[in-house]
């Protein structure tokens, strides 16, 4: 944190000091990581995109169906997350709420420089794993 002294001109002449303590944000600091959300059927946003993502490369491990990565939790993102949930021993509601994220996270596939690697990785890390 950042000590700042102001001196304030106040009418009649009189000065004024005072130390502000002043906590610089980061946009970081400001905005929330997916990872800190919750999101279900019906919603919208590239962190569901995201979740699309990390669920393909699960998905083709075990040498299933991809999903469309379109940003929208419609029904085949649901199903796909109630797979992964019951995969990973999780109640299966098609809920990424904590829990779920905490697996999505830690679900490693390997290293390797396939495009859906790349993504998948990429997704993590924008999810704020």
């Amino acid at each position: 944190m950042n000590l700042v002294k102001k001196t304030f001109s106040v009418l009649g002449g009189v000065a004024l000091a005072a130390t502000l303590a002043v906590a610089p944000v980061s946009p970081a600091a400001a905005a929330t990581d997916c990872v800190d959300n919750v999101y279900k059927y019906g919603g919208y946003s590239s962190c569901v995109g995201d979740i699309q993502k990390i669920l393909n490369l699960a998905h083709s491990v075990q040498g299933s169906y991809r999903l469309k990565v379109d940003n929208s939790f419609g029904a085949n993102t649901r199903n796909s997350v109630k797979w992964f949930q019951s995969s990973k021993g999780l109640t299966a509601d098609g809920v990424v709420g904590p829990k779920t994220w905490q697996a999505l996270c830690a679900h490693k596939f390997g290293y390797g420089t396939a495009a859906f690697l790349k993504s998948a990785y990429a997704a993590q890390d924008h999810a704020g794993c």
